[in-house]
């Protein structure tokens, strides 16, 4: 992991900000913590081959199937600008 940033995912009710994306140069993806999405109010169900992300007032945010390499991988909206921001520290 190099760094920690933030993601803008475009919703019906608008752009919902999901911080805390962890960063890890030549991933394919970028990873996202349910320990972290739950401690910051949003809640994560699992059911069979599917994973639906809520805000903290139950407003539908997602819904993705698992890929055959078993990952829940999201698609961000690239209309969105800014779409990851990455904070990258320096630990030497």
């Amino acid at each position: 992991m190099k760094g920690k940033g933030d993601i803008l995912m475009q919703t019906k009710k608008g752009a919902k900000r999901i911080s805390s994306v962890f960063y890890v140069p030549r991933l394919e993806h970028n990873l996202l913590c349910v320990g972290h999405l739950q401690l910051r109010g949003f809640h994560v169900y699992f059911n069979e081959d599917m994973c639906e992300i809520k805000d903290k007032h139950g407003a539908f945010i997602t819904r993705v199937k698992i890929t055959q390499s078993k990952m829940f991988c999201l698609k961000l909206n690239s209309q969105i600008d800014s779409c990851m921001h990455t904070t990258i520290q320096d630990k030497s």
